[in-house]
């Protein structure tokens, strides 16, 4: 008896698939644009947790 699951499998026709998909729907200025708000989210990201470990982690403490 076999308990494993059983795997599906799917093959992709990539000689019909449109050129450039899958960003083949918008222009490259709307994925340059989405690629520079990513970048400054996590750039944004990266200065909260930073500014917040410098609040939280070099604060001290009295000892009582």
């Amino acid at each position: 008896m076999n308990n494993a699951p059983e795997h599906k499998r799917f093959v992709v026709d990539t000689k019909n698939l449109p050129p450039l998909f899958p960003t083949h729907r918008h222009s490259a200025m709307f994925w340059e644009n989405l690629g520079r708000t990513i970048a400054t989210f996590g750039f944004l990201e990266e200065v909260l947790g930073k500014a917040i470990f410098v609040f939280s982690a070099t604060t001290q403490y009295p000892e009582r």
